[in-house]
């Protein structure tokens, strides 16, 4: 889908492409413009998500062990 787009085709075309190749929804109705673009956006959002940058941030902090025993004999 996402190629067909790229290359020029709208949604209503992909969508009558897809038809016409007698591809179905996942309840097994027939494709609208409407479903492609829905499909195409959560796709674009998907990629835009996995490939965004991920500011790290560090901080000091301080690791205090505790015996398991005195945890579980209150």
């Amino acid at each position: 889908m996402k190629d067909l787009h790229d290359g020029g085709m709208g949604y209503r075309k992909i969508a009558q492409w897809l038809n016409e190749k007698r591809y179905q929804t996942l309840r097994g109705n027939l494709f609208s413009n409407r479903h492609v673009h829905s499909i195409l956006k959560r796709k674009r959002q998907r990629d835009e998500r996995l490939n965004r940058e991920v500011e790290r941030e560090y901080r000091n902090f301080d690791l205090e062990f505790i015996e398991r025993k005195l945890i579980n004999s209150i």
